[in-house]
């Protein structure tokens, strides 16, 4: 009599002998599983999931390896350009034709502009999705960044093509947040630590104050000194226009961008991040603690090849 498949087994026979897995789902801590795809689906609510097998936490989205190449390219060209803004001649001479020749500074800044999206957004423009499919999280800085837009293009005049750079712009930025979770991961945690009354009295020394939390919970001197050159691009910003980010921050509803239980969930086991400043060791226990109590039953392979040697 032909024994009974187990669900892994059912699964994986029912997609042809194939596990379809999703590498790193767990974190990037060493010996961890990769999820285990059951099902992709987008609710009307909005959103994308990926059901996981034995995991009781839905994942979000989950991006093809060519558009991470893509979020690459943007993610160090724009590296790249606030090196170049944080060397001192050019803030010294941003500073004088903002206060001076202020049509140039313009100029300069719709230039720089124009380069970078002629670099990123062209091959990215394809791979977006519509603001509904995005996770609970960007599809509120989604909302808040188009407002925001909207009111700094209505301040300067109704300017048509830096209206169309700048939601350029928002689209690479929510796709980065929206497929990169170690990006997503640490913008939510360091905005559920943001003081409105400090935004409102000194906007600058509290946006400084989150770069600071975001430096300390890094990790790697990497990322410490990557949060500090965009921390200092950010002050030089904040020098020539402090409405804006402030207005943004204000508006913001956090509460839709904290972490909900699946994120804190899929959060833990990131290693180079101490989200909200708990150690990965306190994080693994914590990890331990939630698989026990949720009666997690995630599959021990390692790889696909592990799980195609599964009995079927």
């Amino acid at each position: 009599m032909k024994s009974k498949l187990s669900p892994l087994e059912q699964l994986i026979k029912d997609n042809n002998g194939k596990a379809n897995v999703l590498n790193g789902a767990y974190g990037d801590c060493p010996n961890l599983p990769p999820g285990l795809i059951v099902e992709k689906f987008c609710p009307e609510t909005g959103g994308t999931f990926i059901k996981l097998f034995g995991c009781s936490f839905l994942y979000k989205n989950s991006p093809s390896n060519e558009l991470m190449a893509i979020l690459d390219v943007a993610k160090s060209t724009l590296l790249a350009f606030l090196q170049i803004f944080n060397m001192k001649a050019i803030q010294f001479y941003l500073g004088f034709l903002f206060l001076f020749r202020k049509k140039r500074f313009n100029g300069f800044i719709k230039n720089a502009l124009r380069l970078y999206l002629r670099i990123t957004y062209r091959p990215m423009k394809d791979h977006l999705i519509e603001p509904i499919e995005y996770c609970k999280t960007v599809r509120e800085i989604n909302r808040e960044l188009i407002a925001t837009i909207n009111d700094f293009i209505f301040d300067n005049n109704g300017d048509k093509e830096l209206t169309e750079m700048l939601f350029k712009l928002k689209d690479i930025a929510m796709m980065t947040i929206e497929y990169d979770n170690a990006y997503r991961i640490r913008i939510q945690d360091v905005l559920s630590e943001l003081d409105r009354t400090r935004m409102l009295i000194e906007p600058s020394k509290e946006i400084n104050r989150l770069f600071d939390i975001l430096i300390e919970r890094e990790v790697s001197k990497h990322m410490k000194d990557k949060w500090k050159r965009i921390k200092k691009a950010v002050s030089i910003i904040l020098f020539f226009d402090d409405t804006t980010i402030t207005r943004f921050l204000l508006n913001l509803n956090v509460y839709e961008v904290m972490f909900d239980s699946a994120d804190h969930y899929f959060s833990l086991m990131l290693s180079g991040y101490n989200m909200n400043g708990a150690t990965l060791d306190q994080r693994k226990i914590m990890k331990n603690v939630i698989d026990e109590a949720k009666g997690h039953t995630i599959p021990n392979f390692k790889n696909v090849d592990d799980a195609k040697k599964k009995r079927i």
